[in-house]
């Protein structure tokens, strides 16, 4: 008997952490250098993952995986990145989201389309999902055809070309797009206004949220003079000043690169305060009270309210951009609203794509069946056509006959669907009895 043939997200899986379910002090320990994948998709292969590609940014550390049992491959990549990062895997299931199936095809479609953001429509996020699966997919490729060396195969890069097919729906048809870039824009204006044309300004960019990274973009597509990137982790923030096009800095240089800085942007977002009153009051005194653009762009808050004390300190959160943006918190919904209708259309297009490439291997399994059985018969050259093709006949119809005898065994409800299916299958026609 032939095996069912499988559809690939009966086997899919994604299980991490996101800006939703963990503090960003927790992401920032699972953040995996690009240097260190190989060894991790290793040992995902190693722990029975088909295949997997991890996709980690600024708001999530999660990995795409097939395997046999996908509620156990869950429960072993999330321990294989736990322990890489020198986490429990107890602790860390606690803060984790997974998803199985068609729920996950639909997660990974939401994060393509930057649904899944902490910014709706942010359009980094596609770039960074693409790139993650090009290195997983280049490292598959190189572990041969076993995929030895782990990393994504030909179902994972079937599943990601649909999800980036699905993303690019979304961009073209919808609005979503759009908001970020008029906050971004708001900005903008704002600084413009603050520090005139921005050729000779400083940007300092204090952690790694998408939104931060948005904002350093496009002030410097506006012409800003020098971006500058202070993380607590040295390689991300020379990560993103690579990106940025500038330059990177240790942590413990923040109060001199405060002093330096004409437009502060935070993006950390872990919940504690970032930049307090008296710091930014120590670097007004530095700067001779040259004023300073402070935009919070963290959720929650990363600067102390009490900056909007100082005389040459000017904070805005993102909530005063919204206000300043041309286009409101209502558009940026109704956009989203028209992308999920445009990503449920990808996904049952995704499915029924896979349901009828499910068909056709089913049709390849058939006939390749059909065609033994008739070399099988062929073999005893002592038999004529007649009773060649008797025996054929008797082989092809003896599994039909035994699983309709079965299903009338088990009852008229699985009797009538099998024998539905036959005529569906069949041009068979009723007869008389008389």
């Amino acid at each position: 008997m032939q095996p069912a043939i499988d559809n690939p997200w009966r086997q899919l899986f994604t299980v991490g952490v996101t800006f939703r379910t963990a503090p960003a002090g927790v992401r920032d320990r699972l953040l995996v250098p690009d240097a260190a994948e190989p060894a991790l998709y290793g040992v995902l292969r190693a722990q029975g993952l088909a295949e997997a590609v991890l996709l980690s940014t600024c708001d999530r550390v999660e990995v795409v995986g097939l395997a046999g049992d996908p509620a156990l491959g869950a429960e072993r990549a999330l321990a294989a990145v736990a322990a890489r990062a020198g986490l429990d895997p107890a602790d860390l299931k606690v803060l984790s989201v997974q998803h199985a199936g068609l729920d996950a095809v639909r997660h990974l479609f939401a994060i393509a389309a930057g649904l899944d953001s902490q910014v709706l429509g942010e359009p980094q996020v596609l770039g960074q999902v693409k790139e993650g699966e090009a290195r997983a997919r280049l490292l598959g490729r190189a572990g041969g055809t076993d995929l030895a060396l782990g990393g994504a195969g030909a179902r994972l890069e079937q599943l990601f070309a649909a999800a980036f097919q699905a993303a690019k729906r979304v961009r073209s048809e919808t609005r979503l797009g759009e908001h970020p870039v008029s906050l971004a824009a708001a900005a903008v204006r704002v600084a413009r206004t603050l520090h005139g044309e921005l050729g000779s300004s400083r940007l300092l960019l204090l952690g790694l949220g998408e939104m931060g990274e948005i904002l350093a973009g496009d002030f410097r597509d506006a012409g800003l003079g020098q971006v500058t990137v202070l993380h607590e982790r040295l390689e991300r923030a020379e990560a993103a000043a690579l990106r940025l096009g500038g330059q990177a800095r240790p942590w413990d240089a923040l109060a001199e690169a405060l002093v330096e800085a004409d437009i502060v942007v935070t993006a950390r977002g872990s919940g504690s305060l970032l930049l307090t009153a008296p710091q930014l009051r120590q670097a007004l005194k530095a700067r001779r009270f040259r004023p300073i653009l402070v935009i919070d762009a963290a959720l929650p808050a990363d600067v102390d309210p009490a900056v909007d004390r100082l005389d040459a300190a000017f904070r805005y959160t993102l909530a005063d951009l919204e206000r300043l943006a041309s286009e409101g918190k209502t558009t940026r919904e109704g956009s989203a609203v028209a992308a999920w209708r445009v990503l449920g259309e990808e996904l049952l297009a995704f499915q029924r794509a896979q349901a009828e490439r499910g068909g056709a291997e089913a049709l390849v399994a058939l006939r390749a069946h059909a065609e033994a059985l008739r070399r099988d018969v062929l073999r005893d050259g002592r038999l004529d056509a007649e009773a060649a093709t008797a025996l054929l006949l008797k082989r092809l119809l003896h599994q039909p006959s035994e699983a309709l005898r079965l299903a009338a065994a088990s009852g008229p409800v699985e009797q009538a669907e099998l024998e539905n299916a036959l005529r569906r299958l069949f041009p068979l026609e009723d007869k008389d009895p008389t």
